[in-house]
């Protein structure tokens, strides 16, 4: 009895493997066109990263395994096949490229208009033109509309407090989007004057602004 119990044990577990090994895989096609926001020309090289199901962290998958990596060709375009036993809804994608903002979309989003925001350099020369006293402080922020739709807020830039300032500062934000917000605050701090004033950044160039207190 011992003998066909086991008998019967190794040949429903043979079954089983077989049963498993023999569900096929189905292929998934992936495509779409990674464009630059403001602009709409392609971009080529950008990498095209799928993952495996997991969960988003602060835009970064997390927890999921790698799929496929893919670059987009001169025209935008890339073309993923892939082999798996996943539904295509449950993968996402990354898309990055240096000099731009990353983005991570579900494969059922429009693959066709991925837009990458470029970055571009804010390059601000601050001279103090006619000081107060001893207790004049200037502070200067940055903003653009990405990081304020966003809910970042403003990127804080400096806290200077000399008598005879004269220097520059770079700042990296958003390219290709209006407004953006240049603002600061000058003293004693007891009757802070606020001032700001709206620029447009061209996506990887660098604008110059002069701001003299």
């Amino acid at each position: 009895m011992k003998t066909k119990h086991w008998t019967y044990t190794i040949l429903m577990g043979l079954i089983l493997i077989s049963t498993i090994s023999c569900k096929k895989e189905k292929e998934i096609k992936i495509t779409g066109f990674v464009k630059e926001y403001g602009t709409n020309n392609p971009i080529e090289n950008a990498k095209v990263v799928l993952y495996y199901p997991g969960h988003l962290f602060n835009g970064m998958p997390m927890g999921g395994g790698l799929a496929s990596t893919e670059n987009t060709n001169a025209s935008g375009f890339f073309n993923i096949d892939l082999n798996t036993n996943y539904k295509k809804e449950d993968l996402s994608v990354m898309v990055s490229k240096n000099g731009y903002s990353s983005i991570t979309v579900n494969t059922n989003d429009d693959l066709n208009n991925l837009l990458l925001i470029p970055f571009a350099t804010l390059k601000i020369h601050i001279t103090n033109i006619n000081p107060l006293n001893t207790d004049n402080s200037f502070y200067v922020y940055a903003r653009d509309e990405y990081e304020y739709d966003s809910q970042y807020g403003m990127n804080f830039m400096s806290d200077m407090c000399y008598i005879n300032t004269d220097t520059t500062l770079f700042e990296q934000i958003h390219g290709n989007m209006f407004p953006n917000k240049i603002e600061w605050t000058r003293g004693p701090s007891v009757s802070w004057i606020k001032q700001d004033t709206l620029v447009y950044c061209p996506g990887r160039d660098t604008v110059s602004i002069s701001i003299n207190y």
